[in-house]
């Protein structure tokens, strides 16, 4: 059996390691078919976003002998583009540090790719704008620019607002140089967690396609049932052997502790993250809670007693329930949905509603343990949650 890829996020490495890769190469076809250059996702951690876009920078690098056998491999011309892959889960412990470390950023992308920046003053913005004007010029082709995490920095403040809006006043500034760009872009994609501040930080991209609550893009993270049984037969095989029970029997195991999330009503996925670890272990564990305590999000909640309330039963919201989102103005059910706690059930288009649920059990077992932190006296908040 091929490996478990625990933990990688870069595609260059399934090949060479020799691990399982489910192909999402077909929802990358059809953005780029879509007839539109620039794609915001948001989907919560640990779902893959870091591999989906890494796997669209060795699409655009013309990597195609790193496609074998996968859905993409023969509908596309395979060319060559200029690549910026911007991460930023960076220091932002204040702008300063900040914008020293997209300094850094962009001085290591250019030295990587032999162009010489000078004349920017250690501006973030100022020094991206001249990198992807200098590649454009250096290689007679536009420019792929991908945004991984783009909420992170502030998302770690996001509990000082006066702290918090002058982080996003920097970052608005750095991707603004995006929009100034735009006829040197050949493709934009930005994923975050949530759509906290999305709107006013890419104001100037008005035609940003939201695609985290498109149907057509419901699968495009995390494993539908059909990926599962297929990609990982072995690993359920062995799974029941050791459990002592059926496959059939195994499988609806797996569904109650992992499956659930759905970001259209339709299309349900497993966390990718968990199955993963399940396999690896044998054991049925919240391994997605335990990455990270969210302590980010019990700060803005406030008290464990709506929490137990919200999470009882399903919940009915507007279809623009995240829309509208601001650092002054949170919506913790919102919140809840971008974070992975809550999913969408169901659509009713003529009322244009979703009705939101727990997603399964692994999410179950974690929230009393979420109210145990809400209750915890001096808690020391920490924003670990929202780490990819």
């Amino acid at each position: 059996m091929k490996g478990l890829p625990i933990g990688l996020d870069s595609f260059e490495d399934f090949s060479s390691l020799d691990s399982i890769y489910v192909d999402k190469t077909a929802y990358i076809y059809k953005m780029l078919k879509s007839g539109g250059k620039t794609f915001f996702l948001s989907r919560p951690r640990r779902f893959g976003k870091s591999l989906l876009l890494s796997t669209i920078k060795a699409i655009f690098e013309g990597k195609k002998e790193l496609f074998k056998g996968l859905y993409i491999e023969d509908k596309i011309e395979w060319e060559t583009y200029p690549v910026l892959k911007l991460d930023m889960t960076l220091n932002s412990e204040s702008t300063d540090t900040l914008k020293l470390g997209l300094v850094r950023v962009l001085e290591t992308i250019a030295e990587r790719n032999e162009v010489l920046l000078e004349g920017y003053e250690k501006s973030p913005s100022d020094m991206l704008s001249m990198l992807i004007e200098r590649l454009y010029l250096k290689t007679g082709k536009q420019v792929v620019v991908l945004v991984d995490e783009y909420d992170k920095p502030i998302l770690d403040a996001i509990h000082d607002e006066k702290k918090a809006d002058e982080i996003r006043a920097v970052l608005q500034t750095f991707y603004g140089a995006l929009k100034a760009s735009a006829a040197s872009l050949k493709f934009l994609m930005v994923t975050g967690i949530t759509k906290v501040s999305q709107t006013s930080i890419f104001s100037g991209f008005n035609n940003l396609n939201e695609i985290s609550l498109d149907a057509s893009f419901g699968g495009i993270c995390g494993y539908n049932q059909q990926e599962l049984e297929n990609f990982f037969a072995g690993y359920i095989d062995r799974l029941a052997e050791k459990k002592n029970k059926s496959k059939a029997e195994i499988l609806a195991d797996i569904k109650y502790w992992y499956n659930g999330y759905s970001w259209d009503g339709k299309t349900f996925v497993y966390n990718p993250y968990s199955v993963l670890l399940l396999f690896e272990k044998s054991l049925y564990r919240p391994f997605w809670y335990s990455t990270g305590t969210p302590t980010f999000l019990l700060k803005l909640l406030n008290t464990g007693t709506n929490l137990e309330t919200v999470l009882k039963d399903a919940i009915g919201v507007p279809d623009t329930f995240t829309d509208g989102q601001t650092i002054e103005k949170l919506n913790s059910i919102g919140l809840m949905f971008q974070a992975g706690y809550l999913t969408i059930k169901s659509f009713d288009e003529e009322e244009s509603s979703y009705d939101l649920q727990i997603p399964n059990e692994e999410v179950r077992k974690a929230i009393p343990l979420l109210i145990a932190e809400i209750k915890k006296p001096n808690l020391q908040w920490m924003s670990e949650i929202f780490t990819s």
